[in-house]
């Protein structure tokens, strides 16, 4: 009989639907019946996992802006080069390796364009973005099923 309501309340929770990191009022308070305690946990935890989220992409940001500038030097290295041998082969009467010494350059800009039309859209941030957050929603409904399971077995109030 109890494991029923159990049972039932439990289903009736996971019918509803959060939006953000809480579940709803009426299903924190039936948390809150199962295992004191449970809300301040809950909320640690989406404390934590924004806080988490934050230093990721601070850090991802940095690492990216520190790729960009080595890229960025390291291109116009080698531009400088493939243009001073150009000019070297030129004044040597050598048009045809000056030539393919200035082609260096303009493939590496070109290919620089055409990577940066593979680049990901906002859309497609977007949705990993919405994944990412769905995951976190599965991983707070297994934490309430741990979370009534322990419940349950330390002989807690049914809910």
């Amino acid at each position: 009989m109890i494991q029923q309501q159990l049972q039932a309340q439990m289903q009736a929770v996971m019918q509803m639907q959060a939006h953000g990191p809480f579940p709803p009022p009426a299903a924190i308070k039936e948390y809150e019946l199962i295992l004191p305690g449970t809300f301040d946990r809950i909320f640690k935890m989406a404390e934590k996992a924004q806080s988490d989220q934050a230093d990721t992409v601070r850090f991802v940001q940095h690492a990216q802006r520190q790729d960009t500038a080595r890229v960025h030097w390291m291109a116009l290295a080698i531009s400088l080069a493939a243009i001073a041998g150009a000019v070297f082969c030129a004044s040597l009467h050598e048009t045809i390796v000056a030539t393919a010494c200035l082609g260096v350059p303009v493939f590496a800009v070109a290919k620089a364009f055409i990577d940066s039309l593979r680049a990901p859209t906002a859309a497609q941030q977007a949705q990993l973005q919405q994944q990412a957050q769905q995951q976190q929603a599965e991983q707070m409904q297994k934490m309430l099923q741990q979370l009534t399971t322990k419940g349950q077995a330390e002989g807690g109030p049914p809910a």
